[in-house]
């Protein structure tokens, strides 16, 4: 069974922003995936490790629907969304972009990319995802173990 951890990706990356020994004003670490944490350490403790270093992280939720909609335990496509916006995206200036379709991609990188770059903050809110009816998503509800 296909296994994503998020938590482990945000360690890994908040090690490297230390290990690098630079200077910087903003330090982000963006996340894209198509899936929950599933595997490895707890999310919300490894994000609050992140958030705590001053570490933005933005995220790219991949809500790809294919002829089957694609569900991931208890995730399908559009809960994605809703899950990087509630458990994943933190910290000063953080937004989360969805994609929809395979055609989104570019569009939605370079709009990413640009917003962060750029600082464009009061921008992201017309680009960010936001949920007319917040779905209540359990940050580690599909667990950080297999078979949990």
């Amino acid at each position: 069974m296909p296994r994503t951890s998020i938590s482990a990706a945000l360690l890994f990356s908040e090690r490297l922003l230390h290990a690098a020994g630079t200077r910087a004003d903003r330090k982000i670490i963006d996340v894209s995936g198509d899936g929950p944490n599933n595997s490895g350490p707890l999310l919300r403790p490894a994000r609050a490790s992140v958030l705590a270093g001053g570490v933005t992280i933005n995220g790219l939720a991949i809500a790809l629907q294919t002829k089957e909609e694609r569900t991931f335990g208890p995730f399908a496509f559009k809960t994605i969304r809703s899950y990087y916006r509630d458990c994943v995206i933190g910290g000063a200036g953080a937004f989360v972009i969805a994609v929809d379709e395979v055609d989104d991609f570019e569009p939605a990188i370079r709009t990413k990319l640009t917003t962060e770059i750029a600082e464009i903050h009061p921008l992201t809110q017309g680009i960010a995802y936001v949920s007319e009816h917040p779905l209540a998503v359990d940050c580690e509800a599909s667990g950080s173990r297999p078979g949990r």
